[in-house]
C-alpha cells in the first residue's frame, strides 16, 4: 500500500498597488489594523484572486481598501518580503479618480498620502525597483529602533498610533 501526502498549494502571491497622486507626486500607503509582523504602513494590497492578473488585483485592493478608481499601468517586480515571507507583486497604479480614505475599517486603520522624501519614514526597506520607479535613490540601512523618525525621544510614531498628518502636520502629510 502506497501512501501519499498532498502538498499544500503555495500562499496566493500579494498585488501592492503602488499609486501616486499626479499632482504632487505623493504615494497612497494604509496602516493595516492589525500590523504583519515590524509592518506598519504599506502600499494597498491583498490577495491575487484565481482567475486574476496580478494587475487586476491591484486596481480591486486600491478601490476596497482605499476607495480609488486607479489603472494598473506596469508590473514594477516581485519578490518574498523579507518580514513576511509573502510573494509581493508591485503593480504601478495610475490614478483615475477618487479621494484616499478608509474604505475597509476592518482591515485598514489609516490612509494617508506621503511626499516621496518621508517614504523611509513610514515604511522602511521598500524593495528597491519600486524606489526606483519613484524616482527615489537607494535606501539607507534599515537598523534598530533608529530607522523611524520619533515623535518623541524613544518614541515611534508607527506604534503609538499617530497618523502621518499628526506627527509631521497637515503641510507635510495630508490624510485624506
Amino acid at each position: 500500500m502506497r501512501v501519499t501526502t498532498a502538498i499544500p498549494d503555495p500562499a496566493p502571491p500579494v498585488a501592492a498597488a503602488v499609486i501616486t497622486r499626479p499632482m504632487d507626486g505623493r504615494i497612497v500607503l494604509v496602516r493595516r489594523r492589525i500590523p504583519e509582523g515590524d509592518l506598519s504602513w504599506q502600499f494597498p494590497a491583498g490577495k491575487v484572486e484565481p482567475g486574476e492578473t496580478p494587475e487586476e488585483a491591484a486596481v480591486r485592493e486600491a478601490r476596497e481598501e482605499v476607495g480609488l478608481k486607479v489603472s494598473g499601468v506596469v508590473r514594477i517586480g516581485a519578490r518574498d518580503h523579507p518580514l513576511t515571507g509573502r510573494r509581493i507583486i508591485y503593480v504601478a497604479c495610475a490614478f483615475v479618480s477618487g479621494a484616499a480614505g478608509v474604505a475597509a475599517p476592518r482591515e485598514i486603520a489609516y490612509t494617508t498620502w506621503v511626499p516621496p522624501f518621508l517614504l523611509d519614514t513610514f515604511a522602511p526597506g521598500v524593495y528597491e525597483p519600486v524606489r526606483r520607479y519613484l524616482g527615489l535613490g537607494r535606501a539607507k540601512p534599515v537598523s534598530g529602533p533608529s530607522r523611524r523618525r520619533p515623535s518623541s525621544p524613544g518614541a515611534d510614531p508607527a506604534r503609538e498610533g499617530i497618523t502621518p498628518a499628526e506627527r509631521f502636520g497637515n503641510e507635510s502629510v495630508d490624510s485624506e
